[in-house]
Formats: C-alpha cells, sequence, structure tokens
C-alpha cells in the first residue's frame, strides 16, 4: 500500500529507527572522547568481575588500563561480552553504555569490527544475576530468548551506521552473519533480521519455521520485518502499545489504513505512543479519541496539546464533543477544560461562528470567553494607566542605554577569620538528628572497611586507634585509590562507610579521613559530622560542596570566605537551600563580601553574576554597610566606588541576558481566552499587549533568588486576586499542552504572584498527581512544592506540612518537609515553631466558632474532637441542635448572604480537612518527645488559638519547671485542662493562673506523670462535658522495663516475631527513622535520644525504597546503654510502637 501523506508528530520524528530517513543521525568521529569516557565510566565491579582474567583477584589502576587497551586493540570477543553485559545490567530500556560502546567502535575501527563485536555478543546469554552472570555460546535453539522484540538498543543504534556505510562493507559484514548464523541463538538471528535490511528473508523463514509455541511468543517485530500484513503484525493492537518505532514506520508504510487499529486500541488502552500516532490523523474520529485518551491519562496531554497548537479549529469541536458526550472521569473532565478555553481563545474572529453549535453545558465550560464573543469589546486600560515596566519594558531598550561593565580582575580575596555561630544547643541537636544509628556501631564501620579494603582487617583498622601518622596515611591512600578507581554506581556505598568510618575513628583521625575523602555528593548525612567539629572540618565541607554536595544546611552556621561562592551558587541555582544562603549572608556579612568581591568586580561570566545577585541580596538584607566596609579595605579607591555603582544599580535591569526585544512566548501562551489582571485604582483589565511582557517576567522571575523588582511593581498595581486568577489561568494552559519541562515557570511562577485561594488549588493539584495513574512526575511535583514554598503564607505553609505528612510518595513527603525546614530557617525558628504559627485560624472568631449568616435564619459553627466542623441552627442567638447536614439556601433566605455562607462554610471544610490530621498529631508527638512551651506561647498558639483550643479543650496540660523525680520524669508542678470559657483549672475544677517566667513550660501531660487519682478526676470531667479526646491520653498504656531488663542494653522481648511492612514503614510517623544496613537495605528503625544516643530496633531480611518486600522478623531493640537509664516515657512510647506493630 503507498504511504499516505501524513506528517508524523514530533515524538513518532523521533523514535524512528536510526537509519531511516528524517532520523536523528548517529554521532560524529568529534564525540569519540565522550563516547570513551562514558564506557569507561560506565565499567562498574560486577561488570569488570565478569570481564577480568583470573591474575585480576582484587582491582587496582591496572584494571582501567588493561580495559582501555583492550578498547584500543579492538578485542571484540571481550569488547562484546562488555556489550552483553553492559545489555544485563541494563535489564529493559536503553543500554546507553553499549550503545556509546557501539558507536566508539564504528568510529574508531570501523564498521566492520563494530559488527563483529556484535556478533560475539550475541553469543551471550545471561545465565545468573551477579558475578560472572553470563555464558558463552548459548545453542541455536535458544527457546528462553525466543521473544523476538525490538533489538537491543545497542544493535539499533548500530543500524544508523550501517545504512549510512558504502555496499561493499555491508556486503562483507552480511557473509560474516551468514558464516556465523547457524551458531547464533534462535532470539539474535531473529534480531539481526529485524535491524539489517539485508537479512529481512532470514525473518520470513524463521516466522515460517517457528513452532505453535514460539509463534506465540513473537513479537510484532519480526512479523513486520517478515512483510506480513497489517492486520498480522498488529494483532488485537496491544502488541503496539510500547512501541512508538514501530508505529512510526506502520504510520508511513499504511497511512489511513492504520487509524480503525488505533481508534479500537485508543479506546481500550492507556499509551502516550498510540496517543502520539493518532495525532498525525487530520479527523474528528483521531482528535476526539485523543481527547478521550487525555482525559482517562495525563500523560497523553502533549500529544493532544500538539494537536492544538497545528489545527485548532479541529481540536476545539473534538474537546466540545468528548465534553458534551459524557463518561468523563471528574479529573479528566477538569484536564480537558483548560485546553478548551485556551482554544477559545486563541480562535478569536472564528469563535462566534463556532458557539451556537456547542451545547449550553459546554458553553458554560468556557465561562466568560463564550459570553464575550461576539459582545461589545471589553474596555481595557489604556497603555497611559499600564504599570511602566509593562509600557516600557527595560529589555527593550537594554542595547541603547546599557552601560559598560566595570572589570577589577586579579582583587585578592581579604582575609577574614573563620568563625562559628551554632546557638545555644544546636550544635548537639545536629549531631543528635544527623547521625545515623549505624555511624555509631563500631562493629559496622569495622566490617564495612573490611569489605572495602580487602587489605585492612579489624585487627588492622583497630590499631588506627593508636593514630599512627604512616598508618593513617597509609589507610586515606588505600581508601582514596579503592573510590577514584570504583564507577559511580559503587561510589555512594563507598562515600557512605568513608562518612561512617569518620565517626568510627578517633576524633583526630576521623577529622584527617574526612577532610582527606570523607566527602562528596555522594556521601549521605554528613552534616552531624560538620556539626561535631565545625569549622575544623572546613577542607571537607569545601570539597563536599564542591562535588555538588548538599550540606548548606549546616554550612550556614559556619563562616569562611571560602562559603561565599557557593552561598552565591545556592542563592542563584539551588532553590531549596536559598534560605539557608541568605541566613549565611546575613550572619557572616563581612566573609560574604571579603569572598564574592573580587567575582563580583571580576571577568564576564556565571560566577560574577551570581557574586553580584548575592551582594544585592545582601544588601537588600540590610547588610550594605559590611559591603562598604570591606571594599574600603582594599587598596584600590575604585573598588569602593564600583560597590556604591552596584547598590545604585536599577533593579529593573536584573533580569537574564537572553531576554530582548525579539523573546517569544511558548506556544501555550494565548492569553486572549485568560481572565485578565485588573488595576487595583479603576478595575480596568490589562490588554493582551500588555500580558506579554508580563508573560516575560514570570518566565525568568522564578528563576531569580530575590524575584524581580518589576513584578513587584505589577503586584502592587493590579487587584491580588486578578492577578492570582490569571497565572491560573497560565498554569492551566501549560498542564492542557502537556505540561513539560521548557515551560514549568507557568507553574512556578504561581508562588509569586498568588494568593491563599493559589495556595488552595496548588495543594490539591499536588494531591491529584500524586494519585495512582496521575501522570504527576516527580519533577512536576517538585515545581508545584517550590510554588508552595515560594508563596510562604501560612495557607501556603499548611499545605506543604499537610503533604509532609499524608503523601503516598516517599519522596513527596521529604521534599515538602524539605521546604518546611526552609521557611523555618527564612523565619529563624525551629519546625515546631514554625508549625505553631501556621495553625490556621480559618477565619474563626476567638471562643473557635464562626457564624453563617443566610439572612432571616443564621447558624452556628463548632468542630468535634477530629476538628471536623459541624453546624448548629441558631435559636434566639444561641447554638441549638446539630444539624445532620450543612444548611442548604431557601427561597426565604437572602440569595446574596446565604450563597456567600454557603461557599464561607465549603471553603472551612476545605481548609480544616487539610488540617485535621496534622494538628492532633503534632499534639502527641509533642506528649511523646516531652516539648513544652512558654506560658505566653501556650496561651497564644494553643489555648486562645481560635482552631487548636478546641483540642486545647479536650487534653490535659501540665505546668514543669525542669525537676525530675526518682524515677526520671520530667515533675509537673501542676496538671489543668482548658474550660469551654478559657479558663485553666485544676483536676479539682479550681482555676489556676499562671506566671510566663523563664523556665516555666506547658507540656501535654503523659499518663505517666499523673496520678492515678488525677487521671480518674479528668477522665470524669471529659465525661461529664461529652468531650472526646483527639489521641489516647489518658486511657494510654503505659509500660516499664521489667527488673531483669533494667541493666540490659539490647531487649529480644519481640525476637522472632514477624510484622508486616506496612506498619514497620509507618513508624515513621511516630517519630522513628528509617536505618540501611551494610547491604543497603532498610534493616532498622531508630530514633536519636540526644547526648549520643541511639534507639534501634532491628528486623530483617530488610526492605527497599518503597518500603515493599516480604514480611519482616523482629530481632532485638537495641540501646547500647542500660534500659533502667532511658527516659521512662521515651521506654514507653517505645514498648507501645513496637506492641502496635501487630507482630505475630
Amino acid at each position: 500500500m503507498s504511504a499516505a501523506p501524513l506528517v508524523l508528530p514530533p515524538e513518532l520524528q523521533n523514535a524512528l529507527p536510526p537509519g531511516e530517513p528524517g532520523a536523528k543521525p548517529p554521532p560524529k568521529a568529534s564525540t569519540l572522547p565522550t563516547l570513551r569516557k562514558r564506557v569507561l565510566d560506565k565499567c562498574g565491579e560486577y561488570l569488570i568481575d565478569a570481564l577480568l582474567p583470573e591474575p585480576f583477584e582484587v582491582r587496582s589502576p591496572a584494571t582501567r588500563g588493561w580495559l582501555e587497551a583492550a578498547m584500543d586493540a579492538a578485542d571484540t570477543r571481550l569488547l562484546g561480552l562488555m556489550i552483553a553485559r553492559f545489555r544485563e545490567q541494563a535489564y529493559t530500556g536503553r543500554d546507553e553504555p553499549a550503545e556509546a560502546l557501539v558507536h566508539w567502535l564504528v568510529l574508531q575501527h570501523g564498521l566492520a569490527t563494530a559488527f563483529d563485536a556484535l556478533l560475539h555478543a550475541a553469543r551471550w546469554r545471561r545465565e545468573r544475576i551477579g558475578h560472572k552472570p553470563l555464558r558463552q555460546d548459548a545453542p541455536p535453539d535458544d527457546g528462553a530468548h525466543s521473544f523476538w522484540g525490538q533489538p537491543a538498543s545497542s544493535l539499533w543504534q548500530f543500524r544508523g551506521h550501517w545504512m549510512a556505510a558504502d555496499a561493499a562493507t555491508r556486503a562483507a559484514c552480511t557473509e560474516r552473519l551468514r558464516a556465523l548464523d547457524p551458531q547464533l541463538p534462535l532470539a539474535a538471528r531473529a534480531r539481526f533480521a529485524i535491524a539489517l535490511p539485508e537479512w529481512r528473508p532470514l525473518a520470513r523463514q524463521l516466522f515460517d519455521q517457528a513452532t505453535p509455541e514460539q509463534l506465540e511468543r513473537c513479537g510484532p517485530w519480526l512479523r513486520w520485518a517478515a512483510g506480513l500484513p497489517l492486520a498480522e503484525v498488529a494483532g488485537d493492537g496491544t502488541r503496539l502499545l510500547d512501541q512508538p518505532s514501530l508505529l512510526a514506520l506502520l504510520l508511513r508504510e499504511h497511512g489511513e489504513a492504520l487509524l480503525p487499529l488505533l481508534l479500537d486500541l485508543g479506546a481500550r488502552q492507556r499509551s502516550v505512543a498510540v496517543a502520539w500516532t493518532l495525532a498525525a490523523f487530520d479527523t474528528p474520529e483521531a482528535t476526539e479519541a485523543l481527547a478521550r485518551m487525555t482525559a482517562a491519562d495525563a500523560a497523553c496531554a502533549k500529544a493532544l496539546g500538539w494537536v492544538a497548537g497545528e489545527r485548532p479549529e479541529r481540536c476545539f469541536l473534538a474537546l466540545a464533543k468528548v465534553l458534551e458526550d459524557g463518561g468523563l472521569p471528574k479529573a479528566g473532565a477538569a484536564r480537558l477544560v483548560p485546553q478548551l478555553k485556551t482554544l477559545a481563545g486563541t480562535l478569536g474572529e472564528r469563535l462566534p461562528a463556532l458557539l451556537p453549535a456547542l451545547p449550553a453545558a459546554v458553553r458554560r465550560q468556557l465561562g466568560a470567553v463564550a459570553d464575550q464573543a461576539g459582545a461589545a469589546p471589553e474596555a481595557f486600560a489604556e497603555r497611559a494607566r499600564w504599570p511602566a515596566v509593562l509600557a516600557d519594558p527595560p529589555w527593550a531598550r537594554r542595547a541603547a542605554d546599557a552601560a559598560p561593565p566595570l572589570v577589577l580582575a586579579g582583587l585578592p580575596v581579604l582575609e577574614v577569620p573563620p568563625e562559628e555561630d551554632w546557638g545555644d544547643e544546636v550544635r548537639q541537636d545536629w549531631i543528635d538528628r544527623d547521625t545515623p544509628y549505624v555511624y555509631r556501631q563500631p562493629m559496622e564501620a569495622e566490617r564495612a572497611i573490611g569489605e572495602r579494603l580487602r587489605e585492612w582487617t579489624p585487627e588492622r583498622v583497630a590499631a588506627l586507634h593508636a593514630q599512627p601518622p604512616q598508618e593513617l596515611e597509609r589507610f586515606i591512600a588505600d581508601w582514596q585509590r579503592v573510590h577514584d578507581d570504583a564507577a559511580p554506581d559503587r561510589r555512594q556505598y563507598g562515600a557512605f562507610i568513608a562518612v561512617q568510618s569518620a565517626w568510627f575513628l578517633p576524633p583526630a583521625t576521623g577529622l584527617a579521613f574526612w577532610n582527606a575523602v570523607g566527602s562528596g555528593k555522594e556521601a549521605p548525612r554528613a552534616g552531624g559530622f560538620v556539626a561535631r567539629f565545625g569549622s575544623a572540618a572546613l577542607p571537607g565541607l569545601l570539597q563536599a560542596l564542591a562535588n555538588d554536595g548538599d550540606e548548606y544546611f549546616v554550612a550556614r552556621f559556619i563562616g569562611a570566605t571560602q562559603l561565599a561562592p557557593f552561598m552565591a551558587q545556592a542563592l542563584a541555582r539551588r532553590p531549596t537551600r536559598r534560605a539557608h544562603a541568605r541566613q549565611w549572608l546575613v550572619r557572616f556579612a563581612p566573609h560574604a563580601a571579603a569572598g564574592l568581591l573580587p567575582a563580583a568586580l571580576g571577568a564576564e561570566g556565571e560566577a560574577r553574576q551570581q557574586a553580584r545577585a548575592a551582594l544585592r541580596a545582601m544588601a537588600a538584607l540590610g547588610q550594605a554597610e559590611a559591603l562598604r566596609a570591606i571594599a574600603r579595605r582594599h587598596d584600590d579607591p575604585a573598588v569602593a566606588a564600583a560597590v556604591d555603582a552596584l547598590l545604585a544599580e536599577d533593579p529593573l535591569r536584573d533580569f537574564p541576558s537572553r531576554i530582548n526585544a525579539r523573546s517569544k512566548l511558548p506556544a501555550f501562551w494565548q492569553p486572549a481566552g485568560w481572565r485578565k489582571p485588573r488595576l487595583r485604582d479603576d478595575g480596568l483589565a490589562l490588554p493582551d499587549e500588555a500580558l506579554q511582557p508580563l508573560g516575560l517576567m514570570l518566565s525568568f522571575a522564578a528563576d531569580l533568588p530575590q524575584g524581580y523588582a518589576g513584578l513587584d511593581a505589577v503586584r502592587a498595581a493590579c487587584e491580588p486576586q486578578s492577578l492570582a486568577d490569571f497565572g491560573w489561568d497560565v498554569c492551566e494552559s501549560w498542564e492542557a499542552a502537556g505540561a513539560g519541562a521548557p515551560g514549568n515557570w507557568a507553574l512556578r511562577a504561581l508562588g509569586l504572584i498568588g494568593t491563599d485561594d493559589t495556595a488552595r488549588r496548588l495543594g490539591a493539584l499536588v494531591r491529584r498527581w500524586s494519585a495512582p495513574g496521575a501522570g504527576g512526575t516527580a519533577t512536576r511535583i517538585g515545581w508545584g512544592l517550590e510554588a508552595l514554598a515560594r508563596l510562604g503564607s501560612d495557607v501556603a505553609l499548611m499545605q506543604l506540612d499537610a503533604i509532609a505528612r499524608k503523601n503516598r510518595i516517599a519522596t513527596v513527603r521529604q521534599s515538602a518537609a524539605e521546604k518546611l525546614a526552609q521557611a523555618a530557617a527564612e523565619r529563624g525558628l525551629s519546625g515546631d515553631e514554625l508549625e505553631d504559627r501556621i495553625a490556621p485560624d480559618l477565619g474563626l472568631d476567638e471562643r473557635g466558632g464562626l457564624l453563617l449568616d443566610f439572612g432571616p435564619r443564621q447558624f452556628h459553627v463548632g468542630f468535634d474532637e477530629a476538628l471536623v466542623p459541624f453546624v448548629r441552627e441558631s435559636v434566639e442567638g444561641r447554638p441549638g441542635a446539630r444539624l445532620a447536614t450543612a444548611p442548604r439556601p431557601r427561597a426565604s433566605d437572602d440569595a446574596e448572604r446565604a450563597a456567600t455562607a454557603a461557599e464561607r462554610f465549603k471553603a472551612l471544610k476545605q481548609d480544616a480537612a487539610t488540617v485535621a490530621a496534622q494538628q492532633p498529631l503534632r499534639l502527641e508527638r509533642a506528649m511523646r518527645a516531652g516539648r513544652g512551651w512558654p506560658v505566653e506561647d501556650f496561651r497564644r498558639f494553643i489555648a486562645g488559638h481560635p482552631l487548636m483550643r478546641h483540642l486545647a479543650e479536650r487534653l490535659v496540660w501540665g505546668v514543669t519547671e525542669g525537676g525530675r523525680d526518682a524515677r526520671g520524669l520530667t515533675l509537673l508542678r501542676v496538671a489543668f485542662r482548658v474550660s469551654a470559657e478559657g479558663e485553666w483549672v485544676d483536676a479539682d475544677e479550681t482555676p489556676q493562673a499562671f506566671d510566663d517566667n523563664a523556665t516555666a513550660r506547658i507540656v501535654v501531660a503523659h499518663p505517666l506523670q499523673l496520678s492515678a487519682a488525677q487521671m480518674a478526676a479528668f477522665a470524669q470531667q471529659f465525661a461529664d462535658y461529652e468531650l472526646i479526646q483527639p489521641f489516647e491520653q489518658l486511657h494510654r498504656a503505659v509500660h516499664a522495663p521489667r527488673e531483669d531488663e533494667r541493666a540490659l542494653t539490647a531487649l529480644t522481648r519481640w525476637s522472632g516475631r514477624v510484622a508486616r511492612p506496612g506498619p514497620l514503614w509507618a513508624l515513621e510517623s511516630r517519630g522513628w527513622l528509617r536505618g540501611r544496613g551494610g547491604g543497603g537495605a532498610y534493616d532498622h528503625a531508630w530514633q536519636g535520644l540526644g547526648g549520643g544516643r541511639a534507639l534501634a530496633l532491628r528486623f530483617g531480611p530488610g526492605l527497599d525504597n518503597t518500603g515493599a518486600g516480604e514480611d519482616q522478623t523482629l530481632e532485638v531493640l537495641h540501646l547500647g546503654h542500660p534500659f533502667g537509664e532511658l527516659d521512662p516515657i521515651v521506654f514507653s512510647e517505645a514498648v507501645r510502637d513496637i506492641d502496635a506493630l501487630g507482630a505475630r
């Protein structure tokens, strides 16, 4: 059949097999060094063990040289084994190191040599996973490998070189293959037949000779290569779901004949490849099918976005038809409506002619866009009333009046002595919480070192404690050799052992080891070590940061000029560490100024830009005089003048050099159908012409650490909600177009122009993207979290807190928690103090209530023990009976008031649902940890807080001044509860008053701290007032070590019991941390106790990163100190947690 004249969409164009017309060409000879390095860097230990001859039992510096020599000598047998081993390591998908090796062989040694290596690779097959995993000369009838799918990507990439080679070379290689054909495994013969056009007759032969069992497993690629009809190649279509390359070829060969199969397949299955193939057809049926696929799977949105750009009218009508037909999932319909609105704006003058054919429901979804179509044009603000930055963008006149940059090359870094500024107890807190349990176990370090350095026996390692200098030098040299020789995939484990070893060694020895080798981007949780040694660990800290490490969170406590460039880089390029960098600039302003001035006044480049941005940020944070003082210390007076000029620069000039008058916005930028920002003074909307420079500002402002001054001017001029609504429409248009990385600023910029309503929507968006099958990538979710953090309002932080505590994806929870810590650092607060301050009041009155006014009727809102709002009808101004459901407006109500009240209650329920699980949990954590509030903070953030008071009234509290009883428990001076009237009453219901002195703290009373009489009295009070506690407090199970356990350092009372993975993972919510063992699996949960102590529950065989795995056997609860010395509450809660695992 002749090929139909269809245009391949970009994804299918990129998927074309190498060598096809229009496919990406193979790399050129100029890439040889890069290809060679890529191959050698991926030669991990397991691969090398499979390659090395017997004399190489231990890896040495000679290993890499031996491999390089084999590559240069074109040892095709060895190179074939390397290709096969790379392929086995890949398991599925692309084996990129093998691709690089094939490209390098063709370019370095010619097509014939690379072909011989591939033939050798074809004769090896996997026998087992692990060391020496491949076996040569697999039998020709190897049925285990007879799923004849697409060739391995290394052979596929070789095809590009083959198709470009001359006929004589191809003929010689074909004869070589013909001679070896009987010796090759059946699957290898099939894959050569698929990849090489000269070998196509073999494909038909293999297909005709296949057994029924082999035919059952025969993939579509061999069927295509055998020249079978389309129906036999595709079968029921499921063979094509993940085959974009084959779909691209079939589309070229069969054209319109492929459409019925695709329509049927798209209705039954989710497949991005099928979606992109449907996008090639300019028919209503194909576009409607693509819209339905997008509603079912967000991953198909990019294909629909491409069609919207190519054929907007066709796409608009298809979307309208699909929305009219209904039957879509709620989230899917919500995904299509923004695309429909964007297209309506794109169609412009063509839209009025299309609207009459649309059903009323679809017109309502278009909203204002449909209402405005054909109506009189809206009155827009005239240019003279626009914010000046929009009327006259500074980048439009950049070339005309920009002064040449002043360069003072060669300035020295002035000396400023190192300093440290940790604050009370902060250093020890970092050591305790950032030092994993395994780092504290000498036997773990000795075992790990011996595994890493085989010649270092435990006895030899132990001798390091005597600190002989020569032995330490040899140890460091041996470690560095092994680390440098290791493949990247093994360095992370080595770095883990390095930090562990540094902890284990004596302080001076460990510090020397850390500063030599114990750092780098692979080193986990090194912050505790830096906190231990402070500025003495600076060499290792600098090395860690230079290797792209993430120790900014602890570097902010150390002042050193060498840290200044890293802080400037963090400010510019690491959004998650900007708060720490800003803290450092203020805390160590002289060090920052001295370390940054030489780069800020040096030659043009990224370092200069970053340094100047950091110095401007420093001045904005109130440190301009510190900067000027350092400038005056330089001998050259031009330095001080240059600093004055820097600080006087117009902030509107602080935009990227890539932005100019010709800059374009992406295809999803279609503002005609969007809500417009409106000016504060007259309410007039900004026209599309003004939105173009606003869009450019949004596209770069999210990347600037301090934002952009021009955007500040726009915010000042526009109504906040109208600007936020416009931003949300931009974001929806980006998402409808596929939410690609190049336009991610559309989401991130919401952090600059959003409101509390935006924060709620962002929280919902992150939760939706986190749902199974929602198509939200970790990167996209991260952008949403960044926008929430940038908003920084209490509602935004509340959303982050909810995500950090309850999201199905562990990395999302971790990222949200990091951004909360960032926000706390910005405000100079601890995490607990931040949580106090971001607990929302939800607009409640001082007594924690809310009045809903429907006009003739009024309702009181209250909250139960789970912070779920309920409604009571107001009877003569007082709350009446509790209603089963929220009130609905009646005809007799005031329509406007009732609508406002109903919307208010809806928003209240949404916000309450977000915080309901968080607040009781954090109070329970405070009880477990013994956290106390100063009296005034308790009054402000708990007892007197409009929302938190509903929980405060249901708990027993205590006042402590730090003393302990004979059992080691913190003494309570008095226990009390908070009455409904706000009084603090004791067990006898006598009101109590407390002074806000420096030592008094109010705590959530633990039952171990209360007498039996107190618990009985408070329980009776709660029963009398019908108050249910938000978590177990008075009736909480308590535990103490048995007499024979008090002297033990490890408890085995649970040894041998079996626990499910889920409950073990849930220990995190109770303050336990996950711990990895030597093998990399999570095999213990631990919690730091302060003072260098840790409590660890060991189990086996271990869990992977997701928490998945088989049931675990509990082994031992390890303390390392007698359990009789452990805080009684810590012991009781740990036993309660372990008992709750449901172990059996």
